[in-house]
């Protein structure tokens, strides 16, 4: 055999990563979108950090990942999501026992103009609680998978 193989492999752009450097209150029964705001790696700047969207330039099928600590011992019902143009996606659900943590992902077809993801965490602990902004156990990411 001989010739040359094209179009092999994808080169994963765009993508990025954010994680949260600040604490946030997530409100008791209130799905909250969580406040990354700050940027680890975002290869096209399409990651907004006072809106905490992410609208890729380029259409394609997309990996979306995410994950929340639940910042209380207290044991409670907890789940962590993402979402498509406000609209959740993917979700993650289970019960918080010592400050757990929460990730999930998908795969969504994003248009790269207008389409966008964010992520989103909720608790049914009582009270209001205060996100834990360690990097370890807070971020939110994606990549492109294939072009459409």
């Amino acid at each position: 055999f001989t010739g040359t193989v094209t179009g092999a492999g994808e080169s994963n752009t765009p993508y990025f990563f954010a994680t949260i450097n600040t604490s946030q209150s997530v409100a008791n029964t209130t799905e909250t979108v969580l406040q990354y705001n700050t940027e680890v790696f975002d290869s096209g700047s399409a990651y907004n950090t006072g809106t905490y969207k992410w609208i890729p330039q380029t259409a394609g099928k997309y990996l979306i990942f995410h994950q929340w600590s639940v910042n209380t011992s207290t044991d409670c019902y907890a789940f962590s999501a993402i979402a498509k143009n406000g609209t959740n996606f993917a979700r993650f659900n289970g019960r918080n026992f010592d400050t757990d943590s929460y990730y999930c992902q998908g795969i969504t077809s994003l248009n790269g103009s207008t389409d966008y993801v964010t992520a989103s965490g909720y608790h049914e602990q009582g009270g209001s609680i205060s996100n834990a902004s360690n990097t370890k156990v807070s971020y939110f990411g994606g990549f492109l998978l294939s072009a459409t």
